[in-house]
């Protein structure tokens, strides 16, 4: 499987079944389509390990510009960190970490 972002990325972990990936990026994107169809995905995006497809219910956006450089998991845990002051929509600096079921 394949998946496509409108910009790089920085940091992969896996959890489970999900690879958690991190970046510099806003959508992702139709593969070979030059971003269209795309869903958003502000920076921090997951997908399932098997098939690639997307996790579309977990969507926690950080805002910045230059977003996540770092990602890192536990079987438990998922942790970012990067250029960004919010996580999920709540004040996080530099450092978010989320809980997986």
């Amino acid at each position: 499987w394949e998946i496509s972002v409108d910009g790089n990325v920085q940091g992969v972990a896996v959890t489970g079944s999900e690879l958690v990936a991190g970046g510099h990026f806003d959508n992702v994107c139709d593969p070979g389509t030059n971003c269209q169809n795309e869903f958003v995905r502000h920076k921090v995006l997951a997908a399932d390990v098997s098939t690639g497809a997307l996790d579309t219910g977990w969507h926690p956006s950080v805002n910045s510009s230059l977003g996540v450089f770092g990602v890192a998991a536990t079987s438990s845990k998922v942790m970012i960190g990067g250029d960004f002051t919010k996580a999920g929509g709540l004040d996080q600096a530099h450092y978010a970490q989320f809980s997986v079921s």
